[in-house]
């Protein structure tokens, strides 16, 4: 549990040194909204206890453009929040170029 909160404050500062900046919040909450104020596609929420991250996409090939949480799948070395190199690979194998 220790591990998935410091991957979340990681994160969090990883976005603040880039110029991204939070919601305003107490800190103890367990979601957080980050947003970087110079790109708007860049709006993540973190999920602090577990370490799970959406992003925030639209679509636009869609009516009424609805916007949406998409998860983002985390590739982790030891695997504890997301999959593992090899069964990212796995699931996703490259692309052969021609």
């Amino acid at each position: 549990m220790k591990k998935y909160i410091f991957l979340a404050v990681a994160l969090l500062s990883m976005l603040t040194l880039a110029g991204c900046d939070k919601l305003p919040s107490s800190g103890s909450q367990r979601f957080q909204i980050v947003f970087n104020p110079n790109v708007r596609a860049d709006t993540f929420l973190i999920d602090t206890q577990k370490g799970k991250v959406w992003q925030v996409i639209k679509y636009t090939d869609l009516e009424d453009q609805p916007t949406v949480w998409q998860p983002m799948e985390i590739i982790d070395p030891d695997g504890d929040i997301g999959v593992s190199p090899k069964t990212y690979f796995e699931r996703h194998p490259p692309i052969k170029k021609k």
